[in-house]
């Protein structure tokens, strides 16, 4: 898959790129004559690369400036770019002993490099940036990530019940341009669990749960056609959040977990021709942890609550027309 993107604000002309991303995957599947073992294999590239404008100069920081000029607008950055290169490794391997009970593992690794270059931050005449730390002449950053997860667990199988139990390894290396390397390493013990009484009945309920405390639980019930979803996390502040050194930002911070709780309420109604679905989703979250104004992260004090009625609607038409409709409404207090 490849993207090339031109401009719309600030073009040279045509062939000026705003965007250029390229990407491609590789997957394999394999089981045995017995049909006890397989495994499923999969790689995956990416490279997206976008120039940077910085936004729209507004008309009261510069009077020679619109909004609506496009191509001819003039933006805060000139040479400012971004970059980003993902590549993605996952084997999956299962051997069923019995329909009931099978073993399985999971590999999975990521490496993520994010990068950021501006030439031209020495000339920042409308105080694009709020203050130079490292350098007046060049703003230069870079990010490097690499993930690592194992799993393995019990698995299995019967015409109405579907297990699994997990233990899940993830070690984490983390490499800031201005601050130390970070390296963690976190356990897990999870399950999913599914039953299916019937067509009309089925009950689903996982979670993770960390030795540090954190955890993720969720279940869902569908019965007849109404449909229920309850989910409760507990999550630590992601690396960004906690800590950051660039030229022309820094902070240092020691956030609260942040801890949500969503359900989630449907009713399906269908006929041959049309599904009308009126739902409802209800959260709650605490410490929620958020980028102000001022483009560092800050820590809510106070419970936040979002309430977001909705419906969904579809009708098909002769044989070969669909229309599909999803209107939703959120009210954050």
């Amino acid at each position: 898959n490849t993207i090339r993107m031109d401009k719309q604000l600030a073009a040279a002309g045509r062939g000026d790129r705003n965007v250029e991303s390229n990407s491609y995957d590789i997957y394999t599947h394999y089981r045995d004559s017995s049909e006890r073992y397989q495994a499923v294999a999969f790689f995956s590239r990416m490279s997206h690369g976008v120039s940077e404008s910085g936004g729209i100069i507004p008309p009261e920081v510069n009077e020679e400036s619109e909004y609506f000029l496009y191509r001819d607008s003039r933006v805060y950055l000139s040479n400012g770019g971004s970059q980003e290169v993902r590549q993605n490794y996952h084997l999956y391997q299962e051997y069923m002993l019995k329909p009931l009970f099978g073993i399985f593992t999971e590999f999975d690794r990521q490496n993520q490099v994010v990068k950021f270059l501006d030439g031209t931050s020495g000339s920042n005449e409308f105080n694009y940036y709020p203050e130079y730390i490292i350098s007046t002449s060049l703003t230069a950053d870079r990010s490097k990530m690499s993930q690592t997860e194992l799993t393995g667990g019990v698995k299995g199988k019967s015409k109405n019940l579907f297990y699994s139990f997990y233990y899940k390894n993830r070690n984490l290396v983390f490499q800031p341009k201005y601050l130390d390397e970070s390296r963690f390493i976190e356990h897990y013990v999870g399950t999913d669990l599914r039953w299916e009484f019937d067509s009309l009945f089925r009950i689903e309920a996982g979670g993770e749960y960390t030795i540090e405390g954190n955890y993720r639980l969720e279940g869902k019930l569908s019965l007849f056609n109404f449909e229920a979803e309850a989910k409760q996390t507990l999550s630590a502040p992601n690396m960004l959040q906690r800590q950051y050194l660039g030229n022309h930002y820094a902070w240092e911070n020691s956030f609260s977990n942040q801890f949500s709780n969503q359900l989630n309420l449907g009713y399906r109604w269908t006929n041959e021709t049309m599904m009308i679905k009126p739902k409802v989703s209800i959260t709650s979250i605490s410490n929620y942890i958020y980028f102000n104004q001022m483009k560092v992260p800050e820590q809510a004090t106070g419970n936040i609550s979002m309430f977001s009625p909705g419906i969904d609607f579809s009708i098909n038409f002769w044989e070969n027309m669909n229309f599909n409709a999803e209107v939703i409404y959120s009210k954050v207090a």
